[in-house]
């Protein structure tokens, strides 16, 4: 097995060797770049993302009432009253914490009843629609 493993290394040391003698000179496969300037080393330019607009700001009051309102001032004009909403009654509600909820005051559970007649303030019923009044 010793001779078999001289062997293999006396023809390898050939193959090397004719590869070396070679009178062209070694191949390589790489290619070879061409010379470039420094302008042509810096790197690609990218595009800058497009700066996104600026939000518009709120509308004032005064913005609000600048339409056609013959010259009054906001002051002068009357504020439409708040529509009032509807409530589907959950269990557990009770018309204290809806006044909380709703009107910011539980004290004021009084105005719920007057705007639903025939609500039993003592028995709210479950699943029932009743109106808040605005705020």
């Amino acid at each position: 097995m010793r001779t078999t493993g001289i062997a293999l290394l006396a023809v390898l040391t050939g193959l090397v060797m004719l590869g070396c003698n070679n009178q062209e000179g070694p191949k390589t496969t790489a290619v070879q770049a061409e010379p470039r300037s420094m302008d042509q080393l810096a790197p690609e330019p990218q595009p800058r993302p497009e700066p996104r607009p600026e939000p518009e700001p709120a509308p004032t009051a005064a913005d609000l009432y600048a339409g056609d309102n013959g010259g009054a001032s906001p002051a002068d004009m009357e504020p439409t009253p708040a529509a009032p909403r509807t409530h589907i009654v959950r269990k557990k509600d009770t018309l204290w914490s809806l006044s909380k909820q709703y009107l910011g005051d539980p004290k004021r559970w009084p105005e719920i009843v007057r705007a639903n007649p025939g609500l039993d303030p003592k028995k709210l019923p479950v699943g029932k629609a009743i109106t808040i009044p605005p705020k």
